[in-house]
């Protein structure tokens, strides 16, 4: 997600209340509905992170909070490179992320950039958010039934993040395994497993 709720600091953030602020604060709620369902969020924004991080934190209407998000790329560097940055640190394809930004500079410099990723149109108007958020759920969020391991999607990969680092400290991938102490069970697929499986053969590339 790229949106940016301000140009002239936090003071002048629009964000609950009366419409526009009203349209912003009920576009996050769909966020965290999303979210809910398994989705994992992360941020890609130009602006000074500590303002960010304070907006998350202190504002009263803010709904999405740092913890969240399970990566964020908040600085004054080109959004293309940070997009790439963020699916090498959570470990996915740049073709399934989904990214919105209400800026149309942005949105064609990441959508000619960065492989296989999805970007929206974002709506003109603040008034316009309620029919492009009912899109989004139609066209890209559809779930039939979230698993337990969807619903735990953002710990997840804030854990794969913490690993990628943890493997930076060893010289070979042999000796970053070992120290895992991986343990593999094996077991037949049975009818409470169906649903993770039939998810599992969405996300596996044929060699």
């Amino acid at each position: 997600m790229g949106v940016e709720y301000w140009e002239d600091g936090p003071q002048s953030i629009m964000l609950g209340g009366s419409y526009p602020g009203s349209a912003y604060k009920d576009f996050q709620k769909l966020l965290l509905e999303i979210k809910e369902t398994g989705v994992i969020l992360a941020v890609c924004s130009k602006n000074n992170e500590s303002d960010v991080l304070n907006l998350w934190e202190n504002h009263p209407d803010m709904i999405l909070k740092k913890t969240h998000f399970s990566a964020w790329r908040i600085n004054w560097d080109d959004k293309a490179q940070n997009v790439i940055e963020i699916a090498e640190e959570l470990n996915i394809d740049t073709g399934s992320i989904l990214f919105i930004d209400d800026n149309p500079t942005e949105r064609e410099r990441v959508k000619t950039s960065v492989s296989g990723i999805t970007v929206p149109d974002f709506p003109s108007e603040p008034y316009l958010l309620r029919h492009f958020s009912e899109k989004l759920l139609d066209e890209y969020f559809k779930v039939y039934k979230a698993t337990d391991e969807d619903l735990n999607k953002t710990e997840q990969y804030k854990f794969i993040a913490q690993r990628k680092d943890f493997q930076n400290n060893f010289s070979s991938i042999d000796d970053f395994i070992r120290k895992l102490e991986i343990e593999l069970t094996l077991n037949l697929n049975n009818p409470y497993t169906f649903s993770r499986v039939a998810q599992m053969t969405q996300k596996t590339k044929p060699v």
